[in-house]
């Protein structure tokens, strides 16, 4: 996965949104409960609780020390694991993700792995960024930093945010046959002041500059963006998310 720091108590405060919103992501899975499921990107675990509450065996993996921590404090069967490296030969029913494939940018190596992972004819399915996802947010912090000299790299985590025929290709390309896919504009409301949103999800830039010049920088990024993300009339700060949702099941063994 790309370079991006999680704190789970902050992500917990700033971003329950992600979990909230990726619940009905579980409506996919077609599996009768007993079923083995491998979370991919599991966070703080809260989605992978919600399966083991459905009847599931979950196996969650997360790249992130800090959030396996907090997965196991919920009693799940959590491991720190790259997406890119799992081991896992034929032993899922399915494979199932929430807002974590946008972090990773090896897209081939991370869909070998969930081909593999799965059993002949089994399913994978998810929801993460698509095309677009959170440009205003991102495109206002990066413009910003560029003005003042920095490259873009040095602070802005890069990810992947395909269209869905492009995500499409990449599923059949590694042996998972798409049954549906959707590319769809969801804007989500925000917990407090869109600052948090920026502490939680650009931590590489948040991190690398003095927090004076931080919080210059909010300030100029509220006035910009007042106009495109606040809501006036709920008198609160909305994430332009644009979302990319996917069920596809394994085509063979031998891919």
């Amino acid at each position: 996965m790309t370079e991006q720091l999680w704190h789970p108590q902050t992500y917990s405060k700033h971003a329950e949104f992600v979990s909230e919103l990726g619940t009905p992501v579980i409506d996919l899975l077609s599996i009768r409960p007993g079923g083995r499921v491998l979370d991919l990107g599991c966070g703080d675990g809260r989605l992978t609780q919600k399966q083991v509450e459905a009847g599931y065996r979950v196996t969650a993996v997360d790249s992130s020390s800090q959030k396996i921590e907090a997965g196991k404090a919920r009693g799940i069967d959590a491991y720190r694991m790259d997406a890119c490296k799992v081991s896992f030969n034929q032993e899922f029913d399915a494979v199932f993700s929430s807002a974590a494939l946008q972090w990773i940018t090896d897209t081939d190596s991370m869909l070998h792995c969930v081909q593999q992972s799965l059993i002949a004819n089994e399913q994978c399915f998810g929801e993460f960024g698509g095309r677009g996802n959170v440009y205003e947010l991102y495109s206002a912090l990066e413009n910003i930093l560029v003005s003042r000299g920095y490259a873009s790299e040095e602070f802005m985590s890069p990810m992947y945010l395909p269209f869905a025929e492009e995500c499409s290709d990449n599923l059949e390309n590694n042996g998972l046959k798409v049954e549906s896919i959707e590319l769809f504009e969801r804007p989500t409301p925000l917990s407090g002041d869109m600052a948090n949103w920026y502490r939680v999800f650009a931590q590489k830039a948040h991190s690398r500059i003095t927090e004076i010049m931080w919080r210059e920088i909010m300030d100029k990024i509220r006035d910009e963006l007042r106009l495109y993300l606040y809501d006036v009339v709920n008198s609160r700060w909305m994430a332009d998310y644009v979302r990319l949702r996917f069920s596809a099941r394994k085509t063979s063994s031998d891919y």
